[in-house]
């Protein structure tokens, strides 16, 4: 009987080591699969949140401007101004070299209706100013007037121009505090 217990012992103590063996690999393979396995789905993880810090971050980084993103130059917009629309349009054929140009208005103008609201494309609406750009420096300004004091800002001169009259009978004081704003605005142009 004392070897039947001898015998019991051993085969509880292989039984113990087995055990305790199974455990160490998985153990083993958990710390693999958590240390080489598992990081690449964070990685992904993580990359996708820096992107979009990093998109938030430009989008911090233009709060508070008016951004022509296709022309690359951006534009302080002053503390008097809100709701600022830009309408790009195409340009006539001309010896500048201008081949669109951009109106500007605001939503409060807009909202004077008439000849101060609606579609750009029939050329009746009458916006408070425009933004014209050229790779040809101009010396010469019959209505327009030179931003970035004409020095060019990506091989680009800018060239502002103000409405010629107003949109509407009523709101004129609105209009001209407006355009002004806008006007100034546009002379400083900041490359992106």
């Amino acid at each position: 009987m004392l070897k039947n217990l001898h015998k019991q012992n051993g085969s509880s103590l292989l039984v113990v080591i087995i055990i305790l063996a199974v455990a160490i690999l998985g153990a083993l393979g958990y710390v693999v699969w958590s240390n080489y396995i598992a990081p690449k789905t964070t990685q992904n993880h993580t990359t996708q949140a820096t992107t979009a810090q990093t998109n938030n971050q430009t989008n911090d980084l233009n709060k508070g401007y008016l951004v022509l993103e296709d022309w690359g130059v951006k534009f302080k917009i002053p503390d008097s101004l809100t709701d600022i629309k830009s309408y790009k349009l195409t340009a006539a054929s001309n010896s500048k070299g201008i081949t669109d140009y951009y109106e500007f208005t605001t939503q409060r103008v807009e909202d004077l209706g008439g000849q101060c609201a609606g579609s750009t494309s029939n050329g009746s609406v009458i916006r408070l100013d425009s933004l014209d750009r050229t790779q040809t420096k101009q010396d010469e300004f019959a209505s327009t007037a030179p931003a970035n004091d004409n020095e060019p800002i990506a091989n680009y001169y800018y060239y502002v121009s103000g409405g010629q009259s107003t949109c509407a009978d009523q709101g004129t004081d609105i209009q001209t505090q407006d355009r002004n704003a806008i006007y100034t605005m546009l002379l400083s142009p900041i490359a992106l």
